[in-house]
């Protein structure tokens, strides 16, 4: 991550100088133990001086160039992005935004740029943190070796909750941006007018509907493996089809999306299920760690608890994030 270009010894006692190069990138922390790594256990004492790069992004690594450009054209979106990130950065300086400290092994550009490309094709955090991993356009345009180690999704998350708290990271996201619209990404009808914090409320309000989605689509999985006759009584039979399982290679582009499913009707099947659990179900079934999550979710997340067929269901707090299942789901895990 960083380069000792020259070392002295100078005198009796060992008193070493060294020359660091290190990326701009890298956050205080990782620059901290830069320097504590220097200390030997003998007590020598160092004069440490410490160069940056000019740089804000890696070198685009030369495998990842070439299997990249071997499949995409020059005018890919995610390639022109990869030719003059370079160059938008540095006619922007987003200091606030590459000194956040979400994830310390990862630049700090590449969360501000991530969190772009998941509004612009909608996706939600982990299929984002998979693109990451998977998808050579991204890795080329976020300068990315080509077997990248992957990252929590929870640090797109932990990005967007500074973001919302700092505004000069708002202004400097908004400046990026506008940057990044001008080189004609993937058609989205959003993007003409889009200002920062829209782009951040979008992607929270999408996270929180995956969440919701994928906690009684989990519960509903339990009850199928241990009390599949009691569920089978109950069961209304939109679902089976609804809240099927699709592994993950089947659904690559996350169809749960494309799906429509409106979260009115997600909201009222949490509370039939819940409702049907109460009045029926064993007290072992009322236990499970499952239902439990899912009455939580039911609970906390939404103001309109008792929905009438036209109710329009509301997130509860939803500016706040300590109150987001998003949050309270990362922590759990």
């Amino acid at each position: 991550m960083w380069n000792i270009i020259n070392s002295e010894m100078r005198g009796m006692w060992g008193v070493t100088d060294y020359k660091i190069s290190v990326p701009p990138y890298s956050s205080s922390k990782i620059k901290m133990k830069m320097k504590s790594s220097l200390c030997s256990p003998l007590g020598a004492k160092h004069r440490v001086t410490i160069s940056y790069q000019s740089s804000v992004m890696p070198p685009l690594p030369p495998e990842t160039a070439r299997q990249t450009r071997a499949i995409f054209g020059r005018n890919n979106f995610y390639i022109q992005v990869g030719e003059k990130i370079d160059e938008i950065f540095r006619k922007l300086e987003p200091e606030r935004l590459l000194a956040m400290e979400v994830a310390p092994l990862v630049p700090g550009a590449v969360l501000p740029l991530a969190t772009f490309f998941q509004f612009v094709e909608g996706l939600t955090d982990e299929q984002a943190a998979q693109a990451l991993h998977t998808r050579l356009e991204w890795k080329f345009a976020l300068h990315l070796p080509v077997n990248s180690l992957a990252f929590r999704p929870y640090a797109l998350c932990e990005f967007r909750r500074q973001v919302r708290s700092d505004p000069q990271s708002q202004a400097e996201l908004q400046e990026l941006v506008d940057q990044l619209k001008e080189l004609r990404p993937p058609v989205n009808e959003r993007l003409s007018d889009l200002k920062s914090m829209e782009l951040i409320s979008a992607l929270c309000s999408m996270n929180r509907f995956s969440q919701v989605e994928a906690t009684i689509k989990q519960a509903l999985e339990v009850l199928a493996c241990q009390y599949p006759l009691w569920l089978r009584k109950i069961a209304m039979p939109r679902w089976y089809g609804r809240y099927r399982y699709v592994p993950g290679m089947a659904d690559p582009a996350g169809s749960r999306g494309s799906r429509g499913i409106p979260l009115r009707e997600i909201v009222q099947d949490i509370h039939l299920l819940l409702k049907q659990v109460n009045a029926t179900g064993a007290p072992e079934i009322r236990a499970l760690p499952e239902i439990r999550w899912l009455a939580a979710v039911s609970r906390q997340q939404f103001v309109n608890r008792i929905l009438a067929p036209d109710a329009k269901p509301e997130f509860a707090g939803p500016g706040e994030c300590d109150s987001c299942i998003c949050r309270e789901r990362s922590v759990q895990i």
